[in-house]
């Protein structure tokens, strides 16, 4: 291991990358980011080859004229590729797409004014993200997903007991709307 430059890509058509995953088996590293489209841009992964960088496939997820680039988290088995993305003002949708082509397997809108991570352990998909609940406080909330089909298994939101609740909202259920492609 010298630390030597073995392969660099380089994403022309992108406007702005933002995170990495590295699949379980090191054959496959996703790029994610924003890519010019008409007068917006559209939030994208980019599947590319470790040992060579050579691009294996492209999947524009998501149109709109504000996305940005989001966690990304590959599934323990390689099998999955799962994105967060954040789409617009309360807008965030995560996708799973099937590693070895890009494939769409699911897709879900979330209520979330920020997203903040996806996680996946084999039989389910968490997603945690925020937003404003009230004038002052920011409410934080977290979402878990079926791996496979991707139904809605729960959801919990909290906001530190600001509005004299000091744990869930009792709309938990309606933070996240499930929407199986």
């Amino acid at each position: 291991a010298t630390g030597a430059m073995v392969w660099e890509s380089d994403e022309r058509e992108s406007d702005e990358v933002g995170y990495l995953a590295v699949d379980p088996d090191r054959a496959r590293l996703y790029v994610v980011g924003t890519w010019p489209r008409g007068t917006g841009e559209a939030l994208a992964v980019t599947a590319l080859r470790t040992t060579t960088g050579e691009t294996l496939w492209r999947r524009r997820l998501t149109p709109g004229s504000d996305p940005y680039g989001n966690p990304v988290e590959a599934t323990p088995d390689g099998k999955n590729l799962i994105v967060l993305g954040y789409v617009s003002e309360s807008r965030t949708m995560v996708t799973s797409l099937r590693s070895r082509d890009g494939k769409f397997q699911w897709r879900n809108r979330l209520r979330l004014d920020w997203s903040g991570d996806v996680e996946a352990d084999g039989r389910k998909v968490y997603v945690s993200g925020g937003g404003w609940k009230t004038r002052y406080y920011e409410s934080y909330r977290t979402v878990a997903y079926d791996s496979i089909d991707g139904r809605q298994a729960w959801a919990r939101t909290w906001d530190g007991g600001h509005d004299g609740n000091p744990g869930d909202y009792e709309d938990d259920e309606e933070w996240a709307t499930a929407s199986v492609l």
